[in-house]
């Protein structure tokens, strides 16, 4: 039950970083230079595929082992959720670039 559980998190965690990925890259205003860089990199890391509980458990190990090749697939994996966190400070005195 508790593995159950925790793909049921995964997975709605997923969907709601893909969300609000979405939602950083709908802008209506003119953009300046760096605002089509942010959405060229928001493209790319969404081109990057999520992992599976497995896969990350297996990535997880590989790097306790020190496997560099390892942490940065699951650092890039990732980028989803560091900017999903990011998105929530958005207006509160800090730019996103």
């Amino acid at each position: 039950m508790r593995w159950r559980m925790e793909v049921y998190e995964v997975e709605e965690r997923q969907e709601l970083e893909m969300k609000e990925l979405k939602e950083l890259e709908v802008e209506e205003e003119p953009r300046a230079p760096s605002e089509d860089l942010v959405k060229t990199y928001l493209q790319e890391i969404g081109k990057v595929p999520l992992l599976t509980r497995e896969e990350e458990v297996e990535l997880a190990k590989r790097i306790q082992k020190g496997d560099q090749k390892a942490r940065e697939k699951m650092a890039l994996a990732n980028l989803r959720l560091v900017v999903s966190i990011a998105k929530r400070y958005k207006g509160l005195g800090l730019p996103l670039l």
